[in-house]
Formats: C-alpha cells, structure tokens, sequence
C-alpha cells in the first residue's frame, strides 16, 4: 500500500512543514500525503469528550472541533483500543480507569465501577474484551466490555511492572513486555501460565533496554520495540529472536524515543516516537515508508504532542492516544474498501487546497 522509499526526503521535509504549522483542524477532508503525492491518509478528527463525537457518523467533525482545543475528558490518556465496531476503549493512568467512547450511542463512560491500578498498556480479544497493564497490580487485568473484571494473569509473582499487552488468540499466546525486568514474557492465553522468558537488560540480540509496545502479525510474528535501545526486535510466535531494525537518531527515519507500535492486515508497522512526536510507518521488515507528524512536540491539531499509544483496526482506521494534548485522534487508511464507500473525488482535493492556501496566508501575518 505505501510506496514511498524513494521520494523520502522530500516528503518528510513537507509533512514537517504541514502539520507543524496548520492552526486548527481542517473543515474539508483532509488527506495525507498530498498531491502529487497518491494519498494514503485520512484524518478523521481529534477527540476530547463527549462533544466531539460525530452526530453522523465517524467522517463528520463537529462544531466543537472547529478552533480552539474544547474542554477534555481525560486526565492522562496513554493507550487506545477498538475492534472498529464504532467503541472506542482509552486507558487513562491519572483518573485509574478506562475511558468508553462509543460513537454509536454519542456516550463516555468509564469501564469499570472501582479504579483500575495504573492502566497502561490495552488490548482487545475477539470477544470484546479487554486486556490492561497494570504496573500497580503487577498484572494483566482482564475485563469484558461491561466492565466486569474476568481475571488476572500474571499476579503470582510472574510480572513486576507490566506496560504492554498483545495477544494471538491463534496460538493462545499472551505477549506482555514488563520493563523493571527488561524482559518479554510468554503466557498461555487459556491459562495464564507463563511459559517463557526472553530477555535480560543490554543490547545483543533478544536483549532489552525498557521493551515497549507489542505487536503480532499475521504471520505470528511478534514484533517487539526496545525504548530505549531505539530499535524494534522480531521474534517467532515462541519467542526466538529473529531479526531487528532501527537505530536513534534525529532524522524522520530514525527513533529518539520510541513508545508503542500496531501492525495492519497488510503488516506495515506504526511506531510512535514521543520525543518526534510522530508516527513513523515502516514495513515489516524494516524500510522506511511514511513519517506523520510535526517532527518536533506540537499542540497543534494535525499533530502531536506526546503520543503514546497506538492501534489500528481491522477497518484500517488508526487511532494515537495523546497524552499532553489530552486526547485521541484517528486517522484511516485509504483501503480499497475504504474508498468504495468514500470515495475520493477532484472537489475533496481542491476544497482541501484551498483551505491550506488560506492557512498559509493567516501565518504569514
């Protein structure tokens, strides 16, 4: 889907420009990147309470959205999940609990009745429930979608500080990266027994220094990222190191910090830097294909400020929890099945010109 390699350095440079400079949310559809470039993106909007879910339907962005940044929901947004069926689940580690936004009833709420210890990392199942790192409870905490806790995985002693959570329903494998031991552990999904270890603090093959985001692919493989090591590991779905890409650096193609990552159904990777403030999109095995984002922490509508979650659907949409913007936005890939429900036409493109013509004026006075 992203053919980009070759034009990189000249798309980086406008995608800095763009996103670090507009004002406010565009009224038209915005694609991203823009032409003569073939667009890949869609900004669908950015989400704070209550007010800014869309009356009808996902692609509509209400008044509140418009302008200044309208009064938030959350405390500390740090992940985000959703199976693409209109809910949209938001761990939130200040307020202790999950935030609900569901586009189909215009309603937040929080999942569970008593505070969740220190929500970071999410992840869903098939049967709509959730799966939360807790590094309080130095566990994974499940939940179903009422809200009912169903049980703990990990509470015995397994895991110390658990940040990040990916299943494979498959294989019944449970992924979960516990950073106060540098370490990936392996559970059975069924279970709960933990199966292996991989890992110790350093920086060989298969070690870790702060092991984040998680991410398993269609293939079962298990892509792993290494925060401070700046670097994603792959394994097998049994946990044997297989390759690693990435290195720190400044530059759009190299990580600084990275945070979190998902992979679509086409396996391209999307790596949340919280110091570019960015998501950087690479395929599965490594090549660079797409850069979003400010390049530097901006509060700014197209941008981010410290994003530092990431999830994609199987619609394709993609959603980045914002921490200190105190937000979530959703951005869609343009997929075929996409397009033939919202297809793009010469009237989107220009209306979207003109808009950024006039955005570039105002910032010159």
């Amino acid at each position: 889907m992203f053919r980009y390699v070759k034009t990189f350095p000249l798309f980086f440079v406008a995608a800095t420009l763009l996103l670090g400079g507009c004002a406010a949310p565009p009224q038209p559809r915005f694609f991203w990147p823009l032409p003569p470039l073939t667009p890949r993106l869609e900004f669908k909007g950015a989400y704070y309470s209550e007010g800014q879910i869309p009356k009808k339907g996902w692609g509509k962005l209400s008044a509140e959205v418009m302008g200044v940044n309208p009064e938030t929901a959350f405390e500390a947004p740090y992940d985000v999940a959703s199976s693409g069926d209109g809910v949209v689940y938001v761990t939130d580690i200040i307020a202790s609990n999950v935030r609900v936004f569901d586009f189909n009833k215009r309603k937040v709420t929080l999942l569970s009745k008593v505070p969740i210890p220190t929500p970071y990392g999410l992840s869903l199942d098939g049967q709509g429930n959730l799966y939360v790192a807790s590094p309080k409870a130095r566990a994974i905490l499940v939940y179903s979608p009422q809200g009912e806790m169903l049980r703990s995985i990990g509470g015995d002693g397994a895991l110390v500080k658990p940040v990040r959570v990916a299943l494979n329903e498959r294989l019944g494998r449970l992924y979960v990266s516990d950073v106060e031991r540098h370490q990936l552990k392996i559970f059975d999904l069924a279970e709960g027994r933990l199966l292996k270890t991989i890992g110790k603090r350093g920086v060989e093959a298969g070690e870790f220094n702060e092991p984040g985001g998680i991410a398993v692919g269609s293939d079962d493989r298990v892509f792993v990222l290494d925060v401070l090591g700046a670097r994603v590991q792959v394994f097998d779905a049994e946990g044997n190191f297989l390759a690693q890409f990435g290195e720190r650096g400044d530059s759009p193609t190299t990580f600084e910090r990275p945070k979190d990552l998902a992979i679509d159904s086409e396996g391209h990777l999307f790596i949340t830097d919280v110091k570019k403030g960015a998501i950087l999109v690479f395929s599965s095995e490594g090549d660079p294909l797409l850069f979003l984002g400010a390049g530097q922490q901006s509060r700014r509508d197209l941008a981010f400020a410290l994003p530092t979650g990431v999830w994609v659907d199987p619609e394709g949409a993609i959603y980045v929890a914002d921490l200190i913007n105190r937000r979530f936005v959703i951005w869609q890939l343009l997929t075929p099945a996409y397009l033939a429900k919202e297809p793009i036409g010469p009237d989107d493109i220009r209306r979207q010109e003109e808009f950024l013509r006039i955005q570039a004026e105002k910032a010159k006075k």
